[in-house]
């Protein structure tokens, strides 16, 4: 017995020993030495590498427990991150006392701060496969694996051990899902999760929360136990926060053999682009989407398909009705159904409401940090899309029908589509609408995928009996007349394929028009489209809207405000004081958008009528490629009889273009119907510009072109060449050689206006010049060439820097003939009527003239017309004028020089030299703006022998001495000679007497006085009658208009005549007085001895200057006969005795005439004729009587 109690109590003790070794030696192993055994394990398992960096323990009292620290399992290769998974711990415990009844009731499962990396590479590889010790079969593996997928296994219910999950919790989670292929970079944070499950059949318990894209959201699962071990109840609630839920309401069916997901689903959100905003991160949606949302519908799913039913979907004021089928196997089959009453397009375009920028808190914890620091290391690049495909294992149907779909106010009805998917393409039965105005669109075709691009390749039809309607629906505020869009119809094949689009034969017609032709359209990174297209006929008269009248007075109505405004802002401050600085503007800015696309167009058009004109024959082929057009042609055959072409290249179009042989071409017959056409605002009348032409080319950078033109106009040819800097303001000079020629330079100043008919042929203008210039100074060098058939050369320049522009000009002329040039006929004013003189009120001057000038008693011949002097004041200049000899109508000045100048509006002609009749001439003269005038001029020794034909029959020799100083005020010419004043002195010698007499008004009368000498001398003959010379001199002082004569003294054969008297140069008058004294000859001494008083006979000299009376008084005259010793050898002399016998008294005889004291050069009348006796008293009488 003793041993038998000591042996029991001995197992008893071995008994307590061996359960205490069993719970207590767990704890007491140091399981830290069997990590690599344990990484070894998952290794094999995974296929990938776990390290175990902290701690692990294990207890099983009070309760087993198992401790786990810094957990990381590796990525697969390839990988831009080493690690897939984080666990910064993990913590089991499990109840002891259920574990005696056979539950494994777990008490507690903690996961802290897991982080988990989704990735799919580029390659295409993903890392949660984790390779062929995850899917390779064991043996019999086929079998298990059947047994698996047909639920042959274990199935929740079925024998086994009885498992509970208190709690399963997960802090601080993280997941993160990155896809390279598509660019993809999801991240989920702040995963907080709670896990209840009551057994393997349930009920299973599961809430938490997680963060995405900044946007805290929840979840509730509540899953029911099995039902009768095939039905699984579930509810799923997901609250996507803002009032945004869905919930799922259900069950799973036949468990486990085909499972099937059977459930309503009900949801509703006050914002739909928020709620996508919150989930994924978009923000920027193709549609408006910030409108209210709700779903309801029954649901199926499995794994042979799912179909949705009475699936409604609404969308702010919108009704959708979707039905879905899908069935799975050998080949996908799906049908869809969408269809409204009502499709709002105007509410889904309209710009989305500005929402509050909303800061986002950075998620916390030092293993979150890190693993964001990792995936911000990795942020994936955007790959380059994949290739198109359709799937040639799916069947599918697409039926959509809107029966209104609402765009820009007004309703598209009837929107259908249907459209079929079979072996990889997609039929497209029909698309089609009705737009307003009643216009049909229609569209069908086939979708491919062809080298990895979708290719559509179908026709699409629209057709409209007015297609005005639709214009002002789709383009509002344009209004076109109803008959230039009858009758549209359009249809075209239509070829889409990649990123390029064909309409290869289209054919359009409206309003009589018709367009044919081709349009590619390159849909790449660098769009580009080509056309070649061919318009018969086009209105655009009839297709450009007019703006409606209210809408112009409105736009009228605006401007006062909006000059009030600005007066209203000009007034405060002194800001009308300070022009504000005009917006800088790039020359070539509208060429830019050229450069962002490519272009091959060719454009033909037969007839285009436009403002009232029409245009035929317009044509268009051209290239833009790379900002680089080349114009093979751009033409407008006729348009008002203008015709005009363009044709080079222009590159550089985003900076300053630079041209490559651009060329214009512009030629017109008539001018007028150009200028009316286009509003052009010509200079001279259309008749006298008669055919224009334009033919220039450009080359170079468009700043400073190199330029080659020819212009034509009035029937002159006018060539540039050189260079035409655009932007001159910067300095840069005009460089441009310059040519003019005419044939007919009379008819081009007749063209000009300038009433001119010379007198003679004066030939055509020939120049060519060099002409360099920018906005401050212009210059004309190297001038060459003839103006008429005088040969011209020298320099010109204008400065316009000054206050008023000024004029240099040096020129060096040939030999001048004035005679053809002057105009044939000539006016005896003091300016020459022919000549365009422009004559216009000055700003001082009333309708009378200037009243402080007195014009009273003003010949008719004197204009009262306005000069406009005005010119003088408009800018400076200096003329410099040489020439070898100027000739006017057989007057030569031999080696002229003009130097002249305009400064302060007052013309200074400083200098006029040269050689008149060889005798030195030199003068000066002053003009101003205000009417102040003044000459000065000498001549000396000139002969007028050398004058040839220059002074008619009037002087032929002799020469003569003359000094001339006037001054002058008054703007029209009666009132310049009315305040005529100043001094002439004339002198001649050895003139024509003969000649000089012929002339009354030559040497201001001295004409009239040698016309009575030479008849008195031609009679009675004297010392110089051989010769018949006469010397003049005359000296006048002119004050007024009126020259008083001081001295008036002619010398001829017959005598010695001296006068004094005034001539009225403003009414052309003329009084002189004075006396001739007979040279010393028979006559004068028989007078002398029978008057025993030397002979002295009065004169006068009145009238018209030009045509004055010349009276003779020869009252003072004695009678009686005279004996004179000696002259009877003469009596019986022919011719001389008969004279003598009657002067002495001898019985001579001659024609009875009266003969009053007092006689004028009027010829008698007297026609009675008898013999008488002849006293000398009546010889001399009858010889005076002539004049």
């Amino acid at each position: 017995m003793p041993v038998l109690k000591k042996l029991a109590i001995g197992l008893a003790v071995l008994l307590i020993v061996v359960i205490g070794a069993l719970l207590v030696g767990p704890s007491l192993i140091d399981w830290n030495k069997y990590t690599d055994e344990i990484t070894a394990q998952v290794e094999k398992a995974t296929g990938r590498k776990v390290l175990i960096g902290g701690p692990v323990s294990v207890q099983v009292l009070p309760s087993p427990r198992l401790h786990v620290a810094d957990v990381h399992l590796a990525n697969i290769a390839g990988s831009a991150d080493a690690r897939m998974a984080s666990l910064e711990s993990l913590e089991v415990r499990v109840s002891t006392l259920p574990l005696l009844r056979g539950t494994v009731r777990v008490e507690t499962v903690r996961l802290v701060n897991p982080t988990i990396l989704l990735e799919r590479l580029a390659d295409g590889r993903v890392n949660w496969d984790f390779g062929p010790q995850a899917t390779a079969p064991k043996a019999g593996g086929e079998k298990t694996a059947r047994g698996a997928g047909d639920g042959s296994a274990s199935l929740p219910g079925a024998a086994g051990p009885n498992i509970v999950v208190d709690s399963f919790t997960v802090e601080n989670g993280k997941v993160v899902y990155r896809d390279l292929q598509q660019g993809r970079n999801d991240v989920i944070t702040d995963i907080d999760a709670r896990f209840a499950v009551a057994s393997l059949t349930g009920p299973v318990e599961s809430d938490g929360a997680l963060t995405v894209h900044g946007q805290r959201l929840g979840y509730s699962l509540n899953v029911s136990e099995i039902v009768q071990g095939r039905t699984v109840p579930l509810v799923f609630n997901l609250n996507l926060g803002k009032d945004t839920t869905v919930r799922i309401d259900g069950g799973v069916v036949n468990v486990p053999d085909r499972p099937r997901l059977r459930a309503k689903i009900t949801g509703g959100g006050p914002n739909v682009a928020q709620m996508i905003a919150d989930v994924s991160g978009t923000r920027q949606l193709p549609v408006n989407l910030a409108m209210p949302f709700a779903v309801t519908g029954n649901v199926e799913a499995s794994v042979d398909g799912g179909r949705a039913e009475d699936l409604t979907l609404k969308l702010g004021e919108m009704t959708f009705q979707v039905v879905a089928d899908v069935a799975t196997g050998d080949k996908t089959v799906a049908k869809v159904s969408v269809s409204s009453d009502k499709l709002d397009l105007d509410a889904l375009l309209a710009p989305p409401p500005v929402e509050k920028q909303v800061d986002v808190k950075p998620v916390s914890g030092s293993a979150a940090g890190g693993a964001q620091k990792q995936v911000a290391a990795a942020a994936p690049q955007p790959a380059a899309p994949s290739a198109f495909e359709l799937p040639k294992g799916v069947q599918g149907n697409l039926s959509v029908q809107f029966d209104n779909v609402i765009f820009k106010g007004q309703a598209i009805e009837g929107v259908t589509l249907s459209a079929d998917l079979a072996n990889g393409e997609v039929t497209l039965n029909q698309a089609t609408a009705q737009l307003p105005g009643d216009t049909d669109v229609g569209l069908f075709g086939f979708l491919s995928a062809r080298q990895g691009k979708a290719r559509f390749e179908g026709q699409i039809e629209t057709r409209a009996k007015d297609l005005a309607p639709v214009l002002a629906w789709a383009v509002p505020g344009v209004t076109a007349p109803t008959a230039a869009l009858k009758d549209f119809s359009f249809k075209t094949p239509l070829v889409i394929d990649g990123d390029y689009a064909q309409l290869t034969a289209i054919d359009a017609t409206a309003g009589g028009s018709r367009l044919t032709g081709g349009v590619t359209l390159a849909m790449q990174a660098r769009p580009s489209f080509g056309a070649n297209l061919s318009l018969d006929k086009i209105d655009l008269d009839a297709l450009l809207a007019k703006a409606p009248a209210k809408q112009a007075k409105a736009k009228a109505s605006d401007k006062p405000t909006a000059t009030a405004q600005g007066g209203g802002q000009a007034t405060g401050g002194g800001a009308a004081s300070s022009p504000q600085t005009p917006p800088k503007v790039e020359l070539f800015s509208p060429l830019s958008p050229l450069t962002a696309f490519d272009a091959n167009v060719k454009l033909a058009v037969g007839t285009a009528v436009v403002n009232g004109l029409t245009a035929r024959d317009l044509k268009l082929d051209a290239t833009l490629t790379q900002g680089t057009l080349t114009l093979r042609t751009m033409k407008v055959g006729n348009v008002a009889g203008l015709s005009a072409s363009v044709s080079g290249g222009l590159s550089g179009l985003g900076g300053v273009p630079t041209a490559k042989d651009l060329r214009v071409v512009a030629n017109a017959k008539d001018i007028g119907p150009v200028a009316k056409a286009f509003a052009l605002n010509l200079p001279f009348p259309a008749s006298a510009i008669g055919a224009v032409s334009v033919d220039t080319t450009m080359s170079g950078s468009l700043l400073s072109p190199s330029v080659s033109s020819t212009l034509g106009a009035m029937g002159a040819t006018v060539g540039l060449r050189g260079d035409l800097p655009v932007l001159a303001l910067a300095g840069q000079d005009i460089r441009l050689g310059l040519s003019v020629r005419h044939g007919d330079l009379a008819g081009l100043l007749r063209r000009l206006g300038v009433a001119y008919q010379p007198q003679g042929k004066i030939g055509g203008l020939d120049l060519t010049a060099q002409v360099t210039g920018n906005p401050k100074l212009i210059r004309v060098d190297g001038l060459k060439g003839a103006i008429g058939t005088v040969p011209t050369s020298g320099s010109l320049s204008l400065a316009l820097d000054g206050a008023k522009p000024k004029a240099l000009a040096n020129l060096a002329l040939g030999a001048i003939d004035v005679t053809p040039f002057l105009p044939v006929e000539k006016s005896a004013g003091l300016f020459e009527r022919g000549w365009p003189f422009v004559r216009m009120p000055a700003a001082w001057a009333g309708p009378g003239g200037n009243p402080l000038i007195a014009t009273a008693a003003v010949s008719q011949r004197w204009s009262k017309q306005v000069i406009d002097l005005s010119v003088l004041n408009a800018l400076d200049a200096a003329l410099n004028v040489t020439s070898p000899k100027v000739s006017v109508k057989g007057t030569t000045l031999e080696n002229a020089d003009l130097g002249a100048a305009i400064e302060g509006g007052v013309l200074s002609v400083e200098r006029l030299t040269g050689r008149l009749f060889g005798g030195p001439l030199t003068a000066k003269a002053q003009v101003a703006a205000d009417g102040r005038m003044s000459v000065a001029g000498k001549i000396s020794a000139a002969d007028l022998s050398k004058a040839g034909s220059a002074l008619g029959d009037t002087v032929s020799a002799g020469k003569v001495n003359g000094d001339i100083n006037l001054t002058a005020q008054g703007r029209s010419e009666a009132e310049i000679v009315s305040n005529l004043n100043g001094t002439v002195a004339f002198s001649g010698r050895d003139l024509d007497a003969k000649a000089l007499g012929g002339s009354a008004e030559a040497g201001f009368g001295l004409g009239g006085i040698v016309l009575a000498l030479n008849q008195l001398g031609g009679s009675l003959g004297g010392p110089k009658q051989g010769s018949g010379l006469a010397d003049v001199d005359a000296g006048l002082t002119i004050v007024n208009g009126i020259a008083t004569a001081n001295q008036l003294k002619a010398v001829t054969n017959v005598g010695v005549a001296d006068g004094k008297g005034k001539i009225d140069l403003a009414a052309w008058t003329v009084d002189l007085k004075g006396a001739i004294q007979p040279a010393p000859n028979l006559l004068s001494a028989v007078l002398s001895i029978t008057t025993k008083k030397g002979v002295n006979v009065p004169f006068t000299v009145t009238g018209k200057l030009d045509a004055p009376r010349i009276r003779v008084d020869t009252a003072s005259l004695g009678t009686g006969g005279v004996a004179v010793p000696g002259l009877d050898k003469l009596l019986n002399k022919k011719g001389v005795g008969n004279v003598l016998q009657g002067i002495l008294g001898g019985g001579g005889t001659t024609q009875q005439q009266e003969t009053p004291k007092t006689e004028e050069t009027q010829p008698s009348t007297n026609t009675d004729t008898e013999k008488k006796k002849v006293t000398p008293q009546d010889l001399l009488r009858g010889i005076l009587g002539r004049f």
